[in-house]
């Protein structure tokens, strides 16, 4: 399991065809997780992001802003301000 510290705006990609993004959302303004996945199942399961059945991606309850991503590909991180 990787644990991310990540920001809004930032990213990190899964192999080369899925990007997930901290986003602030909704009139609540919100942290939340978007995927970026064309061809990939993604659907919320439990507070957990899942791609394919088999990634999960959740906020660490414990920590606001550290992002925990289990997944056999490697993650890239990707700093808003380098976007």
């Amino acid at each position: 399991m990787e644990t991310l510290d990540l920001r809004v705006g930032d990213s990190f990609r899964l192999g080369d065809d899925i990007e997930v993004v901290v986003v602030q959302a909704g009139c609540d303004g919100q942290t939340r997780l978007v995927a970026n996945a064309p061809g990939h199942r993604v659907q919320w399961v439990d507070n957990e992001l899942l791609i394919d059945r088999h990634i999960r991606v959740r906020f660490d309850e414990n920590h606001p802003g550290r992002v925990l991503v289990e997944a056999a590909a490697p993650v890239t991180v990707v700093r808003g301000d380098a976007r």
